[in-house]
């Protein structure tokens, strides 16, 4: 059986699938660490990079 490694939310503290770029619960972004408000602000923090 393969299980999917799980990370917790700094944030929320939100148990999250290590696969997930945001938490679920609290739109927590692990990469930028800052709480995403809508997608198209996350496109462009990447795109800054």
């Amino acid at each position: 059986m393969n299980k999917e490694s799980i990370k917790n939310c700094p944030n929320c503290h939100e148990e999250v699938p290590g696969s997930y770029e945001i938490c679920w619960n609290c739109l927590y972004h692990f990469k930028t660490k800052v709480i995403v408000q809508e997608f198209i602000e996350i496109s462009e923090v990447i795109e800054e990079e």
